[in-house]
């Protein structure tokens, strides 16, 4: 078991975020068998891929990368091109002020005067995880509308929540290998 290393004396933000905050190599992860891992890391590449391509939010970048650390799932190529754009954005700028207004600009974050900003904007999880689980009944042979009555019983939310989240996960529903 890797062991924090010793602190040089002077603080290390960086480090601290890393270790405390569960990045560090014994850092928990969700269990998922390579099956479902498999399944968890198509659905949040594919969807939060065409949520960023609709909105250019990029926060459905970080929640991707996110997501899949914490299974243990490999980042796919869009999410590392986003990191390295962001990188050449923070560390090969010429501006002279880097405050806060710069980091939000090299970050996409950037937004207009009385515009939403990209927190505002970032959908709720529930939308993918009702789609996903009206996808799984599905499959399974249920017919439609119970499927959805029975997810929304199941998460404690309307049926018209529950379908919307389907609505939203039906065109990618054919490139999804849910059981």
């Amino acid at each position: 078991m890797k062991k924090r290393p010793p602190r040089t004396g002077r603080p290390n933000y960086w480090e601290d975020a890393y270790w405390n905050h569960g990045y560090g190599p014994d850092a928990p992860r969700w269990e998922c068998d390579p099956e479902m891992r498999a399944s968890a890391t198509r659905l949040a590449d594919i969807w939060e891929q065409e949520r960023y391509r609709e909105t250019g939010n990029p926060l459905f970048v970080w929640r991707t990368y996110r997501y899949l650390r914490c299974i243990g799932a490999e980042v796919p190529e869009w999410v590392l091109a986003y990191l390295d754009h962001v990188a050449v954005n923070l560390l090969d700028s010429e501006e002279d002020v880097k405050d806060a207004s710069f980091i939000a600009r090299a970050l996409d974050l950037d937004v207009g005067q009385g515009e939403r900003s990209a927190f505002s904007d970032l959908e709720n999880d529930g939308a993918m995880m009702y789609g996903r689980d009206v996808l799984r009944g599905l499959k399974a042979g249920g017919q439609e509308t119970y499927v959805i009555e029975e997810v929304a019983m199941k998460h404690g939310v309307s049926t018209a929540t529950v379908r919307r989240g389907w609505k939203k996960l039906q065109p990618i529903a054919d490139l999804l290998d849910f059981t």
